[in-house]
């Protein structure tokens, strides 16, 4: 019971501080005012028009470095761009699902290697260990090093 309790602690996000608004004091005077100047009102909304705007661009750029990172790690994962397979099935149809719309069991690929099965690196069809017995590749090269006794 309190293992779960403990997961359930860890998965919860961080807390994050409530956001402040620039000029709430002033705000909180102007409040008990029955009356407003024209200029007042404007510049108070100018004023958290800039607020709203400084925090949606940190969002932005928040979920952009997100999608920067998942981009990444899917290039990693599956050796090619998302958008480059779209482009080759322009009929909707893609290799990752079957017909009923589960995933396969096998979502990368596999070394070529006879016997092997550790996953294939970017680009070849090959794991690192093996990855000297793909003729094509120009990469790496066997060592040479003589091992002293």
């Amino acid at each position: 019971m309190e293992d779960s309790h403990s997961q359930q602690q860890q998965q919860q996000p961080p807390q994050v501080s409530p956001m402040t608004i620039d000029g709430a004091e002033e705000d909180q005077i102007l409040s008990n005012s029955s009356v407003l100047a024209r200029r007042e009102v404007l510049t108070r909304r100018l004023r958290r028009v800039k607020q709203l705007s400084r925090c949606y661009r940190l969002h932005y750029w928040a979920l952009m470095g997100e999608v920067k990172t998942k981009y990444r790690e899917y290039c990693w994962t599956y050796g090619k761009s998302p958008f480059k397979e779209d482009e080759e099935h322009p009929n909707g149809v893609v290799l990752g699902e079957t017909g009923n719309g589960a995933e396969n069991s096998e979502d990368f690929i596999r070394c070529a290697y006879s016997g092997c099965k550790s996953k294939a690196m970017a680009l070849t069809r090959f794991c690192h260990t093996h990855i000297l017995s793909d003729s094509k590749q120009q990469l790496y090269r066997g060592c040479t090093a003589v091992a002293k006794k």
